[in-house]
């Protein structure tokens, strides 16, 4: 299936600083959140402060070495993530994912917003994905199979997939040891069975799959709705705003860059927006940004050309 590349008006925010939030209630940067003196303070105590996200915030202090230790503060200022772990990730559903280790080589575990230890990083995790519908993906270090945990650290669905998706509208794409992909619900249950070669997340009722060298979407129901033809590939593998990106090659090789054009379908595999960009992102409230011809500019569902917000 052919991947999204790096598109135009997309930031990539890793780790702890990659929230874009509403100020209000204990959400967004940490300048409107925090009063004038509490804010003051916590910007000199430490060299990183991440916007907030449910009431916390997670903040980092580097060394005269260039090592760094994260954790995590309240709207008080208050330390409620001790500032011991290698890697906080922002809370979801009241649980924060933490590393202690190395990037690849570390182990994960999870917090709540109070630091109360719920998976020790100890544990043989070598990977936690954040909390969906109460779940939460985790990989074992030692047999590298994936299954999900519960809020309280339990393990809820057996860790026997070769690789699992967090849950999306209520199902998540996981792949079995015969290398095929399906989608499971909350309680485990297979609801459509594991017959695609590749597989993603469920967006607007609609999944991206592959099956015997063709792409297409499936409903819920593990129905096909349209299959692309040869010279067309999904740019993108989510629906947005009822369009998903899609590229076309003029005659289908894949060789050549300059013979591929970007355009949008609609939710019956309709050309909505034709294939005339060089590159283009997902809607997103209505507008994309895409590029033609070295001019970077928006468009609306229509297709017009709009101001970009």
């Amino acid at each position: 299936m052919k991947r999204k590349k790096n598109v135009i008006g997309t930031l990539v925010f890793l780790s702890l600083l990659l929230l874009s939030a509403c100020s209000n209630n204990g959400n967004g940067p940490a300048e409107e959140v925090l009063s004038k003196k509490v804010y003051s303070r916590v910007v000199s105590t430490y060299d990183g402060v991440g916007d907030f996200y449910n009431s916390v915030s997670v903040v980092r202090i580097t060394d005269e070495k260039y090592d760094s230790k994260y954790g995590a503060i309240n709207t008080k200022g208050e330390v409620v993530i001790p500032i011991e772990y290698d890697e906080v990730n922002n809370c979801h559903e009241g649980r924060c994912i933490v590393r202690v280790g190395g990037l690849f080589s570390g182990k994960y575990g999870v917090v709540d917003a109070t630091g109360k230890v719920i998976v020790a990083p100890t544990s043989n995790y070598s990977k936690i994905e954040d909390f969906e519908n109460g779940l939460a993906v985790v990989k074992d270090a030692k047999s590298d199979l994936y299954g999900y945990i519960n809020l309280h650290g339990e393990v809820s669905i057996p860790l026997t997939y070769k690789y699992a998706y967090s849950f999306s509208e209520d199902l998540a794409c996981v792949k079995v040891k015969a290398n095929k992909y399906g989608y499971i619900n909350e309680k485990g249950d297979v609801i459509i069975p594991m017959g695609f070669d590749d597989a993603e997340s469920f967006s607007e009722g609609l999944a991206v799959v592959e099956k015997a060298n063709k792409e297409m979407v499936i409903d819920k129901n593990g129905e096909i709705i349209y299959t692309l033809p040869k010279n067309q590939a999904f740019y993108s593998t989510e629906y947005h705003n009822g369009l998903i990106c899609v590229v076309k090659d003029r005659d289908g090789d894949w060789w050549s860059d300059e013979d591929q054009r970007c355009g949008y379908l609609d939710t019956k595999g309709e050309v909505v927006i034709d294939f005339i960009y060089d590159d283009a992102d997902d809607f997103e409230d209505g507008i994309a940004y895409v590029e033609k011809n070295n001019r970077d500019f928006c468009i609306n569902t229509k297709g017009e050309e709009v101001e970009c917000e």
